[in-house]
């Protein structure tokens, strides 16, 4: 019988085999755990999440391999077994990276972003806020920002060229991947009108470090490799 392992640094995220069926859990969860090394020594973005994921011992991360392709989701479980927890339900494809190939879909991106919306829920940060945003970004929600924005730090910082855009598979391009440019954007003033953000990416950023200030001004307050907000504002 498959065995719930607990990830050494932060041992209330744990790989556990959940309630759908795989051929080789053990394989999946072999994986897991050594991206989630990865996440934690490859820079201060993927350090900060875990450690601070880690220092709520007493609310678990429960990640869970699905046999459906294309599927990541952090979600609020009330599992008798598991107390307080979130489930990462995450692609067995994903995992082996063999999903897609887009910006932010590699297998330790896809298990970083979901770690950012665990962390989220398990502190009450609002993710379901409207969002006012430049023309043609597809956000959906502010969980959705942060994680995307938090995880294109992480790949910046890691070397890796091309960032996601959005909550889509499409990549940042032109002065949208640069710092200022990404921060410049104009909003369409036929959203909602002005004066209500004449640069809402910066708004959106001011939010994040308001609404999750532990991990902001504990990890971001160097100059990082893409984006540097938390220096600019």
């Amino acid at each position: 019988m498959s065995q719930s392992v607990s990830f050494i640094y932060a041992p209330n995220i744990i790989v556990a085999p959940g309630t759908k069926y795989v051929d080789d859990f053990e394989d999946f969860q072999k994986r897991v755990l050594s991206l989630l090394a990865e996440i934690m020594k490859a820079n201060w973005t993927g350090l900060g999440i875990i450690n601070l994921i880690g220092q709520t011992s007493n609310k678990k991360v429960i990640i869970t391999p699905d046999p459906i392709n294309g599927n990541a989701c952090a979600e609020d479980r009330r599992n008798p077994s598991w107390g307080n927890a979130i489930e990462i339900p995450i692609s067995v494809e994903y995992v082996k990276g063999a999903g897609k190939k887009s910006p932010g879909f590699m297998p330790d991106e896809i298990i970083l972003h979901e770690l950012i919306h665990a962390y989220f829920m398990h502190h009450g940060i609002k993710q379901d806020m409207a969002l006012f945003v430049p023309p043609n970004f597809y956000y959906h929600t502010f969980g959705e920002f942060a994680a995307v924005l938090l995880t294109n730090i992480y790949m910046s910082a890691k070397g890796r060229p091309a960032l996601r855009r959005d909550h889509t598979e499409a990549q940042l391009t032109g002065m949208c991947s640069h710092d200022e440019g990404f921060l410049i954007l104009h909003a369409d003033p036929n959203q909602f009108g002005y004066p209500y953000s004449q640069f809402p990416h910066e708004r959106l950023i001011w939010n994040l470090t308001e609404q999750a200030p532990e991990l902001i001004f504990n990890y971001f307050v160097t100059k990082t490799a893409f984006l540097i907000p938390f220096v600019i504002i």
